[in-house]
């Protein structure tokens, strides 16, 4: 029988950085309606929730989801295992790819390829950050439902409850966890949102660089760094 597979993209409005960055707009689309179109975009495309926090900070990015169609689930702010776990205790998903908000140009085809990779084995986790050889921005992290419900969360440090994958990578002779490398060398360059010259950047490509939701990951990378 075929696992069904959930796409959690972790999400806050609470940046210290660049606050509210996944509702800032580029072309009309907010972030996380950019990197969503691109979630969609994958063959194999799963249920996609906003996986955001419970916390006051975030009521306006789930007004944003209610008025936007957009599925989400409200849990802890800081413990975000607490969050991913408690999503996985109500939804009856044999697994999860996290996703990081962040991420707006994320690659739909390499989403496809883990997908079909962790569907067709028996890997506990596919990942591509283990160690990263993609472009910032370009993070996924599938994780079987058992292997995370049953981590040892009375063990997790402050820092592995935030980093909620953090804990797998440190025991990894544990579990199963098969790594998908780049197979271009673009490590330089960063494609996720992290502050203001990040939101610049990006609307700079847009503009002079005719990108938009619909634009490869190769047309993307070709002329990034040559804008200003």
């Amino acid at each position: 029988m075929s696992r069904k597979i959930c796409i959690c993209v972790q999400a806050r409005l609470s940046s210290k950085r660049l606050p509210e960055k996944v509702l800032k707009k580029v072309n009309e689309l907010s972030l996380l309606e950019l990197l969503t179109k691109r979630l969609q975009k994958a063959s194999n495309s799963s249920q996609i929730y906003i996986l955001t926090s419970n916390h006051s900070s975030d009521n306006k990015l789930v007004k944003f989801c209610e008025k936007k169609g957009l599925k989400f689930f409200r849990g802890e702010l800081h413990n975000v295992y607490k969050r991913f776990r408690d999503f996985l205790k109500l939804h009856n998903y044999q697994a999860i790819v996290r996703i990081s908000a962040d991420s707006p140009l994320l690659d739909h085809k390499i989403l496809a390829n883990m997908t079909n990779l962790f569907l067709k084995n028996d890997f506990d986790i596919v990942t591509n950050v283990f160690p990263k050889t993609f472009p910032s921005g370009q993070s996924i992290e599938i994780i079987d439902r058992e292997c995370f419900i049953n981590l040892p969360s009375s063990k997790l440090n402050t820092t592995q409850k935030e980093h909620v994958t953090k804990y797998f990578y440190e025991n990894d002779k544990l579990y199963k966890i098969y790594n998908v490398t780049c197979d271009y060398d673009h490590f330089n360059i960063k494609l996720s949102i992290d502050s203001p010259d990040d939101f610049d950047k990006l609307k700079k490509n847009f503009l002079h660089n005719k990108i938009d939701a619909d634009s490869p990951i190769n047309e993307i990378l070709k002329n990034w760094n040559n804008v200003k």
